[in-house]
């Protein structure tokens, strides 16, 4: 339907490599609107308002903060996938990774921690600063493992003891980073590499055992890798109207009869399609949103503990009112967080070496069954 010879293609029918040829896209206004979503269905359960419309409407597929996470883990698995290709080495990869994940999440862990926790706990200060779990709570800052809870904080709120419930994606973000350096790594066939971070991502495994039995952490790999593979077919996938209105008819229809695997296959298909076609409507009056800033992971990481302070002291306010409140106030700390620490953290990407081919080309392996690119590499140079 939407994937087969570019030669072949109507000429209003661009494809994916097209689109990003053309260096404008909505992803930046596209995940800030994900971000006020999540705020929106952690609304209801943390003023013990319920699910969100949302849950209903999909038949119980998921809530609209989960649909917000697919999106960010379908744009995630498509730009990483991109940022990798045009990586000359793999320390510059994660360096540029970790500078775009840790600096922000630093700040909210510690601030959570030694500020937020001592001004909100139930306990003495000294019973607060002596309890092991407040240490505990600083080694979220790695985002391997996350711990949801500080000693006596938020424990009489509607939903309690979690002081930011919103973490628990990041690492699962992180080892889609890692699986996309070994595929990579494979793809080249730099073994010595790609087997030391296998080993290191089983070993994770083996100390994370949740990983692996929680449906959610699969499902988001899996619409990660979806956005990725956007990326390797962008010379086959075309973004037209047409294909995305059946897109859209295939999700809304596979929240209806398919369940389990394959309601993820048919419905992540489907939805990460129409994700893509959003980020490429051309001429949109936010394709330019970058130039004010990505708040998005700001608003992501700062709103969940803003929303439990005023869940503790304002419970009377409905879901609605803690909604609004709490966006304008994450709103103002996320525009703080990209100004004085994102936004300078990324600054030193600039160091990082790209490739030379920006869109290095994956036609050879399409038709030959082997990867090939313009520079006889499709993942780095070797």
């Amino acid at each position: 339907m939407f994937v087969g010879n570019p030669k072949r293609l109507p000429i209003m029918y661009p494809t994916v490599n097209e689109c990003l040829l053309s260096r404008k896209n909505n992803f930046d206004f596209i995940r800030l609107v994900a971000s006020v979503g999540v705020i929106f269905s952690h609304s209801f359960h943390l003023t013990d308002n319920g699910d969100d419309p949302v849950t209903f409407l999909s038949n119980y597929h998921f809530t609209l903060g989960g649909l917000a996470v697919m999106t960010f883990f379908v744009i995630s698995g498509f730009l990483i996938t991109r940022s990798f290709s045009r990586t000359t080495s793999l320390k510059d990869y994660f360096v540029a990774r970790a500078l775009r994940i840790y600096p922000a999440l630093f700040a909210v862990i510690v601030l959570s921690a030694l500020v937020l926790g001592p001004l909100f706990t139930t306990d003495s200060l000294a019973g607060y600063f002596t309890n092991i779990k407040t240490y505990k709570y600083l080694t979220n800052i790695f985002a391997l493992r996350i711990q949801n809870s500080l000693p006596g904080v938020f424990h009489l709120n509607p939903f309690p003891d979690f002081i930011n419930g919103s973490l628990w994606s990041l690492p699962v973000e992180m080892l889609c980073y890692v699986l996309v350096a070994i595929t990579g790594l494979f793809i080249k066939r730099k073994m010595k590499f790609a087997l030391l971070l296998s080993a290191a991502v089983a070993v994770y495994l083996y100390f994370h055992p949740h990983h692996i039995f929680d449906d959610q952490y699969y499902s988001n790999i899996f619409y990660f890798f979806i956005g990725g593979c956007f990326y390797i077919f962008r010379n086959r996938i075309v973004i037209s109207t047409m294909t995305g209105v059946l897109m859209l008819l295939l999700f809304i229809l596979s929240t209806r009869v398919t369940e389990g695997l394959g309601y993820m296959v048919v419905g992540g298909i489907s939805f990460s399609y129409l994700i893509m076609f959003l980020g490429f409507v051309r001429n949109s009056p936010v394709e330019n949103f970058a130039k004010y800033g990505d708040y998005s992971y700001g608003l992501y990481i700062w709103a969940f503990p803003v929303q439990q302070i005023l869940a503790l002291h304002f419970l009377h306010w409905n879901v609605y009112v803690n909604f609004l409140i709490a966006t304008g106030i994450t709103l103002v700390l996320s525009i703080l967080s990209w100004h004085l620490i994102e936004k300078k953290a990324l600054a030193f990407k600039g160091s990082i070496k790209r490739k030379g081919q920006i869109i290095p080309e994956v036609e050879k392996w399409l038709e030959h069954k082997e990867i090939v690119t313009a520079d006889n590499s499709f993942l780095g140079t070797r």
